[in-house]
């Protein structure tokens, strides 16, 4: 473990504690004077830090600060939507600020350290959050509190990071910011990037999440295929990776391959099938997502949404989440980020983009069959917002040879 027990400065003690706070796990949040004091006091610190950001915003390079715009339109087509729809904007606000806050201040440590050092610090918190997640996953098995689905209709173990699917949530940007700091050091594939990918690959196992699995199948058979080609691999590009999610999100839908798959979940991962009622939530909310296309219903009332799709929170597919929450605005809103994202990357060499589009690739996989949970997004869109803070023109030469 390279990064973990690597040094770490004095200057980057407030970061890692300030990132550790934003990232706190689910279990302490179970507690409910732990979870109050938590969400007010990240309020407080991010409305401190987006004054900040706002007031640096002007110094920072166009392509960051358009990421930034694209970040809070996403929060404010969500806010207005669930206002229009009379939902819990108050609820919805809190969780947009802390989210903001957290991408602001990714892009304000980027004016005061060095990009390796951010990454440094970035990988020790979540490296440290997946060990530890594992470790309660293999020494309580049957979780350290309960997970009760709306109605109490089936239970799951709840570990730190929460449900078995959101340690995924952790994974992904922990093995991509490995990548990224291999790519800085000039490192084809360093031993930690393997100790990453092989502690997120056990959590899933052990867990027998199959989305999850399939996730780190992708991205550590992507690694794996990098470092012996050694060369471009066209296919493995940001924008074909989102459309192939995509396309097989409207396969799925309208060619109904229902039995196909349940076959495939139920006889080779010996998993009881969820995608007959995955299938139920998308055509539900398919149906409703007709209705109010445009702007869609924002944040709902558990009991509302419950009675509507079937499920008190997502459609369990990102897509079809993007549509319900803000309709096509908030899903082309979503589109025009990962193009700005790809164009950003494009301008690098294929040996950096390829191994970037892994990394947003994965999380392309997720969205498949995976709710979109609101109060953790803002890591996805952090991970997006440090890419295109990192000044990948410095590292061009880097795998040529």
């Amino acid at each position: 473990m390279r990064i973990t027990i690597e040094k770490i400065r004095n200057e980057e003690i407030l970061p890692i504690l300030t990132i550790s706070l934003y990232l706190m796990p689910a279990f302490f949040k179970t507690f409910d004077i732990i979870r109050r004091i938590h969400s007010v006091l990240m309020v407080v610190v991010s409305l401190l830090v987006i004054l900040m950001w706002v007031s640096e915003s002007l110094n920072s390079r166009k392509e960051i600060r358009i990421m930034g715009i694209l970040i809070v339109a996403f929060y404010f087509v969500v806010f207005l939507s669930t206002y229009i729809n009379n939902g819990d904007c108050l609820r919805f606000l809190l969780q947009a600020i802390i989210g903001i806050g957290f991408c602001a201040y990714i892009s304000l440590l980027f004016n005061r350290f060095e990009e390796e050092r951010i990454i440094v610090c970035m990988i020790y918190v979540l490296e440290i959050l997946v060990l530890i997640n594992l470790l309660t996953i293999i020494f309580f098995p049957d979780g350290l509190y309960t997970i009760y689905d709306y109605g109490d209709r089936w239970k799951n173990p709840g570990f730190l990071l929460g449900h078995r699917n959101n340690a995924l949530e952790t994974c992904i940007p922990l093995i991509g910011l490995q990548m990224y700091l291999d790519i800085i050091r000039n490192r084809l594939c360093s031993i930690n990037t393997w100790f990453v990918i092989v502690i997120s690959l056990i959590t899933s196992i052990l867990t027998w999440s199959v989305n999850e699995i399939m996730c780190m199948i992708f991205i550590s058979s992507t690694v794996l295929v990098l470092l012996i080609k050694k060369r471009q691999i066209v296919l493995l590009d940001i924008g074909i990776l989102y459309c192939g999610a995509l396309l097989t999100t409207f396969i799925l839908f309208f060619v109904g391959l229902n039995d196909f798959f349940s076959h495939i979940v139920v006889d080779i991962f010996h998993k009881n099938s969820t995608l007959a009622g995955r299938f139920n939530f998308w055509n539900k909310s398919a149906i409703y997502i007709k209705n109010r296309l445009f702007l869609g219903y924002g944040i709902e009332d558990q009991a509302i949404k419950y009675a509507k799709i079937g499920h008190p929170n997502s459609s369990h597919n990102y897509f079809f989440d993007y549509l319900y929450l803000g309709g096509i605005v908030l899903f082309v809103l979503v589109a025009v980020m990962i193009l700005v994202l790809r164009g950003y990357i494009k301008n690098t060499n294929q040996y950096i983009f390829n191994r970037a589009s892994a990394f947003f690739g994965t999380y392309f996989i997720l969205w498949i069959a995976t709710p979109l949970h609101r109060e953790t997004i803002f890591m996805m869109f952090s991970m997006m917002m440090l890419t295109m803070c990192v000044n990948w023109s410095w590292y061009d030469e880097v795998g040529v040879t």
